[in-house]
């Protein structure tokens, strides 16, 4: 089973001269992290915000874990996808741990399983020494 699967996406904004996507076409594995490169203006973000549900598509195939990317799912699929914006979304005073316990609040999770759930992440990036650091201290912050 591929976790992600997109198959001839297309994507043009109103007034475009040009596609941003047009035909593209990838799958990847269960439990492969992978990336998305290209020069501005590539699609790279659109295609993120596809997959993600932020934006429609006008054409194509996406389906995550075998669920159609489709407002029919988006709930079931907010669970299972996110996206790291390239600007800083985390609020500047509140610990690693605490950003981590809001969001997943927001995503429906609760108590001691998403507490569970945080410190394992933390845990598997490493970062389970800073989980009780202010973001605005963080490197790059």
């Amino acid at each position: 089973m591929n976790s992600i699967a997109v198959k001839d996406l297309e994507k043009t904004y109103k007034g475009a001269i040009q596609p941003t996507l047009q035909g593209l076409s990838f799958a990847f594995g269960e439990g492969k992290i992978a990336g998305l490169l290209g020069p501005n203006g590539a699609g790279k973000t659109t295609t993120i915000s596809i997959l993600c549900g932020l934006v429609r598509r006008d054409g194509g195939d996406v389906r995550i874990h075998d669920l159609p990317q489709d407002e029919a799912h988006r709930e079931q699929l907010k669970k299972l996808i996110g996206i790291v914006p390239q600007q800083i979304a985390l609020f500047p005073q509140l610990t690693a741990m605490e950003n981590l316990i809001y969001f997943g609040n927001l995503y429906g999770y609760k108590g001691k399983g998403l507490r569970t759930k945080v410190e394992h992440y933390l845990e598997l990036f490493g970062l389970e020494k800073a989980a009780n650091k202010e973001v605005h201290k963080f490197s790059g912050a």
